[in-house]
């Protein structure tokens, strides 16, 4: 037990985030894997309980995205603290193994393995597997311990087989779904609502519920002498049960000492919304949570009318900025009217029959259109992609026959030993003054030493795969010493490397698809600035109302999509969806830029939740980082297209900005100065056109192709904002680039 007094012990928990790991009475044979529990020793009452609930993990196989189920136990408990959601694995089956499966588990096609770990079989295809504790990883076993009031909301699928529960935590944290094997997660919710204000989110199509502090049925009087809590708590005088919230005092009176105006102003409007309503804000320092924030405001009755009014009429809205005040925002169409979104399908891979079929007597590609359409489609089959993916990328032309490809190759094969030869032979003396090869070394080992390192290909100390990895990026810096290396290289190169397995043919598919996306990883990042404009201004045009909710709350430079547009979304999927997907963006299909739709389809999945619980900069960040290994691949890609040929029409794109147009690979149409070009004065006193260049562009024969430009700003709702270095933006910025790290 640590021996820490009650103050101790709020500064502490105030520091802390409000997930803890708890530690169940025999953890000593844990070996540590578990945090120790601050309240172990306090008398606990249990409110709920729900047993044969697992935690579900979704990870990296080697074939195909791997489903884990640790089995567990939910529970609602109490102590003199607050109240808490518990979830902890079940040691009894952990340890000493259950062969038995209850007939719902069945059901599912999950069965509890000799270890005591559970096999599952998803459908779509997900891969059959086992957990040992014996060789698990310690995340897995971590029990779950949380505070009621930091649940923002939670989401249960109504199509979800098993019946799941998603919480979502007041930080934008999400945790891991909890599959109920017995029982469902509506006895979970009835005995929240017990504590908790539940309410439905206004679409609901997800399932999403909204979860507040629950109100009394009736105000009562504070005892004679004692000051409202709210009034307290704007005061800085809290009564004593609520003394560890003295951290906000401390925010406060920061806030008073920074910018006195402005807090003084929002907290006499705190007061005057009080008055008006005969109400008590949860929470009224600018710094607090935004979900306590908006739970006060989403008190008034004409908010509420205004939130469940027809999404299509664009209401004005309430969100909370990056400092903790309150932003209304209004949609702003951009006068192009779309037409509805047409339903999509996916096909099958390109196999190997399909594959030999297109190839003449002489191995030239008969129809390459058609092979680009079906592997945007469905991918390629794992077999034949060693063999697809060098014409699909350029590495070889699609008229070139079995001997030329032969010849080719053998060409590159000893232009590749030339230049790894070149850095296997620089000296230990030569490095020392050859300073940018020597950074460049050091970056590489470190990078190495941790990609995909959970992978079979990469695993162990002397990996063969880690040292071909090395010997590729190595050689790559010396083929393109202008860009040498930089972070996230490594992530492109490892899925290439490991499904070709090839240390020559990988490193050639590799210069051609880091021809596509080398502006990503340029010094000046202007690659990457302009993408994020470019998405944040398609956004306005196929979501004015979410990219209005996100210029609300400082987020529409969009750098929490900085790792999606980086590394193609290498982290968001597992191994297999992220080749289906890179190889669906190398057919340069639908056309130029789709990548950026690809982005705003996971948007659009999530921006109903995102608005719904008034996540600001921070929260956007976390939650859009949760999604990883979350993301429905095949749902990801038909919104996408559905979303591009929304917008490509004629009748559409006639009516389109120079702007959308560039994006969109299409001609500059001629418009008047006045009123559509963004004039931007030179540093010479010149005036030019600022525009967007697509990331690349289409051709059925040559493949797709990388183009370069940016521009200085991105006009919003008419207005030209300047990309200048601004020192909230450029922190901003850096979490973005964080979530790389």
């Amino acid at each position: 037990m640590l021996n820490v007094n009650k103050s101790s012990l709020w500064n502490f928990r105030n520091q802390q985030a409000r997930i803890h790991s708890t530690s169940p009475k025999n953890s000593q044979n844990m070996e540590g894997s578990l945090s120790p529990d601050l309240h172990h020793d306090c008398e606990t009452d249990m409110k709920f309980e729900q047993r044969g609930v697992c935690q579900k993990f979704s990870v990296n196989g080697k074939r195909r995205k791997e489903t884990i189920l640790i089995p567990g136990h939910l529970s609602i408990t109490e102590n003199k603290y607050g109240e808490y959601i518990e979830w902890k694995p079940d040691e009894s089956k952990l340890k000493n193994g259950n062969t038995e499966a209850s007939s719902t588990s069945q059901n599912f096609g999950s069965k509890y393995g000799a270890s005591g770990g559970i096999q599952f079989h998803a459908s779509k295809g997900d891969g059959r597997v086992e957990i040992k504790p014996e060789t698990s990883s310690k995340e897995f076993l971590r029990p779950i311990k949380i505070e009621l009031p930091e649940i923002r909301s939670f989401i249960v699928p109504p199509k979800a087989v098993p019946r799941e529960i998603i919480f979502i935590l007041s930080d934008g944290t999400t945790l891991n779904p909890f599959i109920f094997e017995r029982g469902s997660p509506e006895n979970l919710v009835i005995a929240l609502e017990r504590s908790l204000r539940i309410t439905k989110s206004r679409s609901n199509s997800n399932g999403l519920y909204m979860v507040g502090l629950r109100k009394e049925s009736a105000p009562t009087m504070p005892p004679s002498g004692v000051l409202p809590q709210g009034v307290a708590e704007i005061l800085g005088v809290l009564p004593p049960e609520h003394a560890h919230n003295v951290g906000q005092i401390w925010g406060f009176m920061k806030e008073m000492k920074n910018d006195p105006y402005a807090t003084a102003c929002t907290t006499l409007a705190k007061f005057g919304h009080m008055a008006l309503n005969g109400e008590l804000p949860i929470n009224v320092f600018p710094g607090g949570s935004s979900h306590q924030m908006a739970d006060s405001v989403l008190r008034n009755g004409k908010l509420e009318e205004s939130l469940n009014s027809d999404a299509n009429e664009l209401e004005a809205d309430y969100t909370t900025n990056e400092e903790g005040y309150e932003v209304i925002f209004k949609p702003e169409k951009m006068g192009v009217e779309l037409p509805p979104l047409t339903k999509t399908f996916r096909g099958q891979p390109l196999s190997q029959e399909q594959w030999l079929n297109y190839l003449d007597r002489d191995g030239r590609i008969s129809n390459m259109n058609e092979i680009r359409k079906i592997v945007f489609y469905g991918g390629v089959e794992p077999m034949i992609r060693k063999h697809v993916w060098p014409i699909l990328l350029g590495v070889y032309d699609s008229k070139s026959t079995y001997e030329e490809r032969q010849y080719q190759f053998s060409e590159k094969t000893c232009y590749y030993n030339r230049m790894k030869m070149q850095w296997a032979t620089v000296s230990e003396d030569q490095e020392e003054r050859f300073s940018p090869f020597r950074d460049f070394k050091s970056l590489i080992e470190k990078d190495v030493s941790r990609t995909d390192r959970t992978l079979d290909y990469f695993k162990g100390e002397n990996s063969r795969g880690t040292d071909i990895l090395r010997n590729i990026l190595m050689t790559y810096m010396m083929y393109n010493f202008n860009l040498g290396y930089v972070q996230g290289m490594s992530d492109i190169l490892a899925p290439i490397l490991m499904e070709t397995q090839d240390e020559i043919l990988a490193f050639w598919v590799f210069v051609k698809f880091m021809d596509l996306i080398e502006t990503n990883f340029e010094m000046s990042q202007e690659g990457m600035q302009r993408q994020l404009k470019d998405s944040y201004t398609l956004l306005q045009l196929v979501d004015p109302k979410f990219s209005a909710y996100l210029e609300a709350c400082d987020a529409s430079n969009m750098y929490f999509a900085f790792r999606w547009l980086l590394i193609w979304f290498k982290r968001e999927f597992t191994f297999q969806d992220t080749l289906i997907l890179w190889e669906a963006l190398w057919t340069g299909l639908p056309g130029p830029n789709f990548h950026l739709f690809i982005g705003l389809s996971i948007l659009e999945q999530h921006s109903t939740t995102i608005m719904e619980n008034k996540f600001g900069l921070s929260e956007i960040l976390r939650h859009v980082n949760d999604l990883a290994m979350r993301i429905d691949l095949e749902l990801t890609l038909t919104r996408a297209e559905a979303m591009y040929l929304q917008v490509s029409p004629p009748e559409v794109t006639d009516k389109l900005p120079n702007k959308l147009r560039v994006i969109l690979g299409l001609p500059e149409k001629e418009e008047p100065l006045n009123e559509t070009m963004e004039i931007v004065e030179d540093t010479d006193g010149a005036a030019s056109s600022s525009q967007s260049t697509p990331l690349h562009t289409s051709n059925a024969e040559a493949g797709p192709s990388s183009s370069s430009g940016g521009g200085d700003g991105v006009e919003v709702s008419g207005v030209q904002r300047s990309s200048g270095s601004d020192s909230s933006l450029e922190r901003q910025y850096e979490m973005g680039v964080n979530q790389f790290m």
